[in-house]
């Protein structure tokens, strides 16, 4: 901060401050402040004081650990992670937070809770999160395509005794790759985590240690990837696809579908507005939406399905003068 003092502006008038870290959340080449607090919200401010857009945001966990830092999704911009009882938090530089559809059960509700991390457990490029829940409990989370999080079918696994403290990863006795977990009492936990021997890791860390004071230190990120192009392909869809109520139905015992709904997942490499128009099979337009994308931010549209009938559907995307199609089907 080059010595340079700031006002900082927290709900009350003698705020309990939890933690304070400096990242570069907006990429603009200045550390931002992150701060947590008794307020239950995520503060994150610019150089001069004032918010980043999109901050404060709510931390929906009932209990928070300090934060970590890092690029989760891989756009070039670093997140915020927060960890909680039986579940976690990621933040945007946008204020967006992206956590998972399920928690786990029966937390013991001592509004305790450890840290959390990135990391790429697989080198799938889609890094998993890895972190001590309620009950003692070690859990991974993996990254489905950056839509949720869905818990790794081999956890979670209870640990003897608490910790508060993040996993470390490391290589045990040269022939396996194992997540280190120290206890509150100093008991020391090892977990495979079956990953082969030259796994290749160059993180650069510090120990949470039992005082919380310390955290993660993350990588640099490669920076917002900007081209010539307007969408990425790839990374630009629906699912479920197909929407089958029908399978839903059936595994529900015959119920009514409540949630019939079909989201458009849009990745743009520039800023952009993206026009919408869905089409049916006899080319009747049946839905027209514009939505605003930023570059290497993954925009989420939530088309209502209720009312469309089985059949197979057509979407034009426009940004730019370029034209992206894509197609999907209902099943009913």
């Amino acid at each position: 901060l080059n010595e340079e003092s700031v006002q900082l502006s927290i709900m009350g008038e003698k705020p309990e401050i939890w933690s304070a870290l400096l990242a570069d959340i907006d990429a603009d080449g200045e550390d931002d402040v992150i701060v947590t607090a008794a307020d239950s919200l995520l503060h994150v401010f610019n150089k001069d004081g004032s918010y980043l857009s999109g901050f404060p945001a709510e931390i929906p966990l009932q209990a928070i650990s300090l934060p970590s830092i890092d690029d989760v999704d891989g756009n070039g911009y670093l997140d915020i992670l927060i960890g909680g009882e039986n579940n976690f938090a990621v933040f945007n530089k946008n204020g967006t937070v992206l956590s998972p559809s399920i928690q786990l059960s029966n937390p013991d509700s001592t509004f305790q809770a450890a840290g959390i991390i990135a990391v790429d457990l697989d080198e799938d490029g889609q890094k998993e999160i890895i972190g001590n829940m309620s009950r003692n409990r070690l859990c991974v989370w993996h990254n489905n395509n950056h839509n949720d999080y869905v818990m790794d079918r081999r956890y979670p696994v209870s640990l003897g005794e608490r910790s508060l403290s993040y996993p470390v990863i490391g290589n045990y006795n040269g022939n396996e790759i194992n997540a280190y977990i120290s206890s509150n009492n100093g008991v020391i936990f090892r977990n495979q985590l079956g990953l082969p021997a030259n796994t290749t890791f160059a993180w650069i860390h510090e120990y949470g240690n039992l005082q919380r004071t310390a955290s993660w230190k993350f990588s640099e990120p490669q920076g917002p990837v900007s081209s010539t192009k307007v969408f990425d392909k790839d990374e630009t869809y629906f699912y479920p696809n197909p929407l089958s109520t029908t399978f839903s139905k059936a595994i529900d015992h015959g119920h009514e579908v409540a949630d019939q709904t079909i989201i458009l997942r849009i990745t743009t490499q520039q800023n952009v507005d993206v026009d919408i128009k869905i089409f049916d099979i006899a080319a009747n337009k049946i839905y027209a939406n514009t939505v605003y994308c930023e570059n290497g931010f993954a925009g989420k549209v939530y088309i209502d399905a209720s009312k469309m009938a089985s059949g197979v559907y057509f979407a034009v995307l426009k940004a730019k003068g370029k034209v992206l199609k894509l197609k999907f089907a209902i099943e009913k």
